[in-house]
């Protein structure tokens, strides 16, 4: 739920920056965001990996638990100080090479220290299985920083100052909120002095923990990098070769296109179960429920894929007039690339938690050289939208390669007939509607076509997928039946 709501909110907010300061705007913040992330694999290197993978293990042991967390916090924030001093002494040189402009520095340092320090306390939040806090704060974050905009309504003249201050200010309140909450849970685990080690915890004979941070940190460092650098790497690219205007139009056209993920996020909570079913030996399990998920992503995305794409001009004509004319064709080729990913499910997932991981991080590796070099190359030739088949060749291949790789490996192949009939059903439909009625222009005819359409597959996908809807309805049945049975009550 805070996931769909973070899509709509990040959604809204660029719709704001675009309206209001226009799309260069929108790019330098994009941008702002994007070097953010990349850099916080110095600031935070190998942390949230090696913390997801301690916490869990260290359950019930305190000592080892708070001392941890601070050794993590500690590397952070002296990391994210020893690269905010490089990038703030190297001066404006770096920051117009990458496309922002001078009034980012101060602001761009200051938000780095902040945001990596948050995410380790994400971090902190998942090993405690407190998943859901991530996407709490990313909304707080997104809220605030919309709140932190609104001085740009009374002082346009100031919109750099003020869109790169908002930024940095809400990296530090949501630090400030992850603390409060991080009290909570353990009073002395947030403690500064404590992490300066000027109070030392004391405990009758505290239990050693069974791993060490530093051979942890090491080989999660390179899983961590691949997956912190792969979203943010096209807007990087772009801030370098094309001016900002052109990042602001692709960053809305990748928003729109990302909103069908909002049927993938709730599969999520199936990866814990991956390493699970595999350490079970129960493949045939494992297999079962991996062609479920895709199932059920191809059901619920494809009609309303069909309802996104027909209502795409309306929706990028929320940011301004400039978005519909470029915007469209780049929506369309990320679109194609984010049903792909949704499609594949989590292949990349079940190498790595299936005794995989050195072959998936080989994989990665490859993938991220390939889009790093196709991103370069077809951006020079055919700037945004050379960026955006880049994307989404990658996005292919790596997603083809991964599958392969689980077929392969472990026998398990997450696709049946049954895929096949409602996807070739989902194209059919596609191109029928832009075979006969070619020139829909008008907003409610456009919303009308794409309700059809979605109807239509709606209608297909019932017949095909019948038998398995009549063992869901029959199970829940059942299931109520025994809740509300007498016996269920002695």
């Amino acid at each position: 739920m805070y996931q769909c709501f973070g899509v709509l909110l990040s959604f809204g907010f660029q719709a704001f920056v675009s309206r209001t300061c226009g799309a260069d705007a929108l790019g330098a913040v994009t941008i702002f965001l994007a070097w953010l992330g990349i850099l916080s694999v110095l600031t935070v290197p190998g942390l949230e990996g090696a913390l997801v993978y301690l916490l869990p293990r260290l359950e019930g042991q305190h000592v080892a638990t708070r001392r941890v967390v601070r050794q993590c916090l500690l590397i952070a924030c002296v990391a994210s100080l020893i690269v905010t001093a490089g990038a703030g002494l190297a001066g404006p040189r770096p920051f117009a090479r990458v496309g922002l402009p001078d009034q980012a520095r101060a602001a761009f340092c200051i938000a780095l220290i902040a945001f990596s320090v948050g995410k380790v306390f994400d971090a902190v939040f998942l090993g405690f299985k407190d998943a859901p806090a991530q996407a709490y704060f990313n909304n707080i974050r997104t809220i605030a920083r919309f709140a932190f905009c609104l001085p740009v309504l009374f002082f346009p003249a100031a919109r750099w100052t003020i869109l790169f201050c908002a930024v940095a200010l809400e990296c530090l309140l949501a630090v400030v909120l992850r603390i409060i909450r991080l009290r909570r849970l353990d009073p002395g685990l947030a403690s500064v002095r404590r992490v300066l080690g000027v109070v030392k915890p004391v405990e009758r004979n505290p239990p050693e923990p069974r791993h060490t941070l530093g051979a942890i940190v090491m080989p999660m460092l390179g899983i961590s990098v691949i997956d912190t650098v792969y979203p943010l790497l096209d807007k990087a690219v772009l801030g370098m070769m094309v001016p900002l205007a052109l990042v602001g139009i692709y960053r809305v056209s990748e928003a729109v296109a990302i909103v069908n993920t909002m049927f993938v996020l709730p599969f999520i909570a199936f990866y814990p179960y991956i390493s699970q079913l595999h350490g079970q030996n129960r493949l045939d399990d494992l297999r079962d429920s991996y062609r479920a998920i895709t199932l059920s992503i191809v059901a619920l995305m494809l009609p309303f894929s069909l309802l996104l794409v027909e209502l795409s001009p309306t929706i990028l004509s929320f940011f301004g007039p400039t978005f519909v004319g470029q915007g469209k064709s780049i929506f369309l080729v990320l679109a194609f690339g984010t049903a792909i990913d949704a499609i594949a499910g989590p292949a990349g997932a079940v190498l790595k938690l299936t005794g995989h991981s050195r072959l998936s991080f080989s994989i990665n590796t490859v993938w991220l050289v390939v889009y790093l070099g196709l991103t370069i190359a077809l951006t020079r030739r055919y700037g945004i939208l050379g960026a955006a088949i880049a994307k989404t060749t990658s996005t292919v291949l790596g997603n083809l390669v991964n599958v392969i790789a689980n077929r392969l490996l472990l026998n398990v192949l997450p696709y049946t007939l049954r895929h096949a009939w409602l996807l070739i059903a989902g194209a059919a439909i596609l191109a029928a509607r832009w075979l006969m009625f070619p020139g829909v222009s008008s907003t409610a005819g456009q919303a009308l076509a794409g309700m059809i359409q979605a109807a239509a597959f709606s209608v297909f996908a019932f017949f095909v997928l019948r038998r398995q809807i009549a063992g869901i309805l029959q199970s829940n049945l059942l299931r109520g039946m025994r809740n509300r049975s007498p016996l269920s009550c002695q």
